[in-house]
């Protein structure tokens, strides 16, 4: 990775890409490079579930090159970061740590929706998805 700046402390430290942190050059030969190197090292695991969590960790620490990697090898890790892997990982859920990615909200909070809302850090939100919490990808019956 040579003639890449010290810029890349500020990119590669939060899972969302940092705008100005360098040039739109610079910034996507990094990502192919994490993106390459990352695909590699996914390769070396023999059991998906650990396939399934280093997907996850990368995702945890930039968002970019996590989806830049799933699109770019859609076929081979389709599977591992949703049917049948996930599955796998559901029941397993409790042991394998991560990040919190959404925002949860509870009975308890009724009435209190805004001041929870309100307290989400990003402003800039696309996307909300409601759910009962029931069943994830009709794994309801695994208690998940």
């Amino acid at each position: 990775m040579t003639g890449l700046s010290s810029k890349w402390v500020y990119f590669v430290e939060g899972p969302t890409l940092q705008q100005g942190a360098c040039v739109h050059r610079e910034r996507e030969m990094l990502i192919t490079c994490l993106v390459k190197k990352m695909m590699h090292n996914i390769r070396q695991y023999q059991v998906p579930l650990q396939k399934y969590m280093a997907m996850m960790d990368l995702q945890e620490r930039n968002e970019r090159p996590f989806y830049k990697l799933l699109i770019d090898n859609v076929e081979e890790l389709l599977p591992i970061v949703y049917t049948p892997t996930v599955g796998e990982a559901c029941p397993k859920y409790g042991s394998i740590f991560r990040l919190p990615q959404g925002l949860c909200i509870s009975l308890k909070e009724k009435g209190k929706i805004l001041e929870v809302l309100k307290n989400w850090p990003e402003r800039s939100i696309q996307i909300i998805v409601i759910i009962d919490g029931e069943r994830i990808l009709g794994l309801g019956d695994l208690g998940c």
